[in-house]
């Protein structure tokens, strides 16, 4: 049975990571973009962890996704894996998309902060 983007984001919505992580290794761009920003809508360690590791391929556009499903994800763990990025990668786009995360990043820290006080 073929993966799917489709396929992809059912098992999302049912937080079946390995299934998702899987899909990561398809030589297919759409699908592996699928995949990560599936990725960024699980809060969970595998997640997060996997989209890190993400962050180090050769590919600009899956960097960028990466950045993009960090923030989205909202762990404060990756803030300083996506702010080195959006000051070091040599791709602008990834640049960019990693500062997007590092301010969402930065909004979830303050509101966190705030329900401390």
């Amino acid at each position: 049975m073929a993966v799917t983007v489709e396929k992809i984001n059912k098992w999302a919505e049912k937080d079946k990571t390995k299934k998702i992580v899987k899909a990561l290794s398809s030589p297919s761009l759409d699908l592996r973009i699928a995949g990560i920003q599936a990725l960024g809508t699980i809060d969970d360690e595998e997640s997060l962890n996997t989209l890190i590791m993400v962050l180090r391929e050769r590919d600009p556009v899956i960097r960028a996704a990466a950045s993009e499903a960090l923030g989205n994800l909202g762990n404060l763990r990756a803030k300083e894996f996506v702010r080195k990025l959006s000051v070091n990668d040599d791709d602008k786009n990834v640049r960019e998309k990693a500062l997007g995360a590092v301010n969402k990043l930065q909004e979830v820290q303050v509101e966190v902060e705030q329900e401390v006080k």
